[in-house]
């Protein structure tokens, strides 16, 4: 495996700072004291990029070998490394952890408070203030990251050069709204001892819709098989499995305020005004083929939309990355 060296400072290093934002008048102010944890691949010295996926994601974008030689697995590791897309000998690339933590999130759902995905951005600004960044060169989203790009580029237009969207659009249609309403429920009518098992339940009901009825139909054979005294399916073992992993790195309340968050990200995209790249797929039910179409026609500045036909429905982003990775690399490098 190709695993970039944390030892090695000039391919990788992990950071953390800490929100320094008492005043109330701070945008910022509810996450006074919030330490921003984030990656940097590549020289800060090279043009800039942040990479920003789903609410799953974090700030291990490529697979990464630490100092005790334990591979982190990184979720966009096709797309990010060396003679990648987004070559990291010529290019910096910056992920980040979503806030809030666990013990933060706890806080603000008990207070009624929520986050948006112009939180987020902020907290983006305030992390490239601090690594004395001035200017992007590209934010790259996919899913929740693309809008969280989206509220970036609406807010700071004059430092920002590039944007890639995968899977996002300027607001969430009332159907995947619906859906995410459900799984918050789901969080907010289990016990307390339960929310766990809950967070698990709506975790597999999100695979249900982040991958096409094609995929399913293609990759599990729909035969019971008796096994703990129940029936069950490979199907439904594959989307319980799924379930469980999420279940065990993120929190009830933390899951609720970032699930919420997506439902409540809204952005005039007339106000993004940088040269943008929009990539959906034909199979993608959370964010439909025709919402690009129509984000590409409300965007100010120059953009491109592109279509890919696949059976990976939303989680094509992830899944089939040498599919799309030519046309970010194209749209990223200045030559």
């Amino acid at each position: 495996m190709n695993a970039l060296k944390q030892q090695n400072q000039q391919e990788f290093f992990l950071g953390e700072c800490t929100i320094e934002a008492s005043s109330a008048s701070d945008i910022l102010h509810i996450f006074d004291g919030e330490k921003i944890q984030y990656s940097v691949y590549g020289a800060l010295t090279n043009p800039v990029n942040i990479v920003m996926g789903g609410i799953s994601a974090g700030r291990y974008i490529a697979h990464t070998q630490c100092k005790n030689q334990d591979i982190i697995k990184g979720w966009w590791d096709k797309s990010v490394g060396y003679q990648k897309a987004i070559d990291i000998s010529t290019q910096c690339v910056i992920g980040i952890d979503y806030i809030p933590n666990q013990n933060l999130a706890t806080k603000l759902f008990a207070n009624n408070q929520a986050i948006t995905t112009l939180d987020q951005a902020n907290i983006v600004k305030y992390l490239l203030t601090k690594l004395s960044v001035k200017r992007l060169n590209a934010f790259i989203g996919s899913s929740y990251g693309g809008m969280i790009a989206m509220s970036f580029a609406a807010a700071y237009p004059d430092l920002l050069d590039k944007l890639v969207i995968l899977c996002a659009s300027d607001q969430a249609n009332a159907r995947t709204t619906a859906f995410r309403s459900i799984q918050r429920s789901m969080i907010d009518l289990a016990a307390e001892d339960k929310k766990d098992d809950a967070v698990s339940l709506a975790r597999s009901l999100g695979m249900i819709v982040y991958r096409s009825h094609l995929e399913f139909e293609q990759r599990f054979n729909n035969t019971a098989e008796f096994k703990n005294n129940q029936w069950t399916f490979p199907v439904t073992d594959y989307i319980y499995n799924r379930g469980e992993a999420l279940a065990k790195t993120f929190s009830p309340e933390r899951f609720f305020l970032l699930s919420e968050s997506c439902d409540l990200h809204s952005v005039r995209a007339k106000d993004i005004k940088c040269d943008t790249l929009l990539i959906g797929f034909d199979t993608d039910d959370i964010v439909k083929p025709k919402e690009i179409e129509n984000l590409a026609s409300k965007i100010s500045g120059k953009t491109t939309f592109k279509i890919f036909d696949t059976i990976y429905g939303h989680d094509a982003f992830i899944v089939e990355q040498d599919r799309f990775a030519m046309d970010i690399k194209n749209h990223i490098v200045t030559c």
